[in-house]
């Protein structure tokens, strides 16, 4: 969340209150009914959400939460005023809190400041993106203005984002599963079949 705040509850029992600077890494596993009630901020109501695919073999795991409030968030400030918040993944000699994920993703929201620029490399084989949400971003000498997003498929790249003014920008990388994927509303599954299967599930409690 980067402003505002996000009231949760499931049908497992687990509540909380995601705020602003906060993090929560949700996964579904087998199924969970979820319910999420936005809280503004002095009217601000701001953040990202992003939908992980879960390898066939682990998709019937038991749910499980990872909450995590701004204290709980390495942020690594360099010298010349750019700031990385790590939530998942190294930077540096620091670590995000997110662990346990099995295409070991990294996610950094970072900024930097006028006439700056940072080096972020890709793991070879992983796949990356780069979301510009505030300012404008120069990413491998291309100019990439906000609400713009920037996707390097299995590069093993080192990707130079600099800038003449100011911008913030979400990087995030992970390994690509490679297996095929049938979705139907909020569900998941790898084919067809376990789709339907899956809508039998959830209609007769068995979720």
């Amino acid at each position: 969340m980067i402003h505002g705040n996000m009231k949760h509850a499931d049908s497992k029992g687990n509540t909380g209150l995601l705020k602003s600077g906060g993090a929560q890494w949700l996964t579904a596993g087998r199924g969970v009914y979820h319910e999420e009630i936005p809280i503004q901020d002095n009217g601000l109501l701001w953040g990202f959400q992003l939908w992980v695919n879960l390898p066939a073999q682990e998709k019937m795991q038991e749910p499980k939460y990872q909450d995590y409030d701004a204290h709980q968030i390495p942020i690594v400030s360099l010298q010349n005023g750019i700031k990385v918040k790590i939530i998942a993944g190294n930077f540096q000699n620091a670590k995000g809190p997110v662990e346990g994920v099995s295409i070991h993703p990294t996610y950094f929201d970072i900024f930097l400041p006028a006439e700056t620029e940072l080096p972020l490399d890709i793991i070879e084989k992983h796949t990356g993106l780069i979301y510009v949400y505030d300012g404008e971003a120069i990413i491998q000498n291309e100019i990439v203005p906000s609400s713009r997003l920037v996707v390097f498929e299995e590069s093993g790249n080192c990707v130079q984002v600099s800038t003449k003014k100011s911008v913030k920008f979400i990087f995030i990388t992970g390994k690509p599963i490679g297996e095929p994927i049938a979705r139907h509303g909020p569900f998941v599954m790898n084919t067809r079949e376990e789709i339907v299967q899956t809508l039998q599930d959830f209609n007769d409690g068995n979720f």
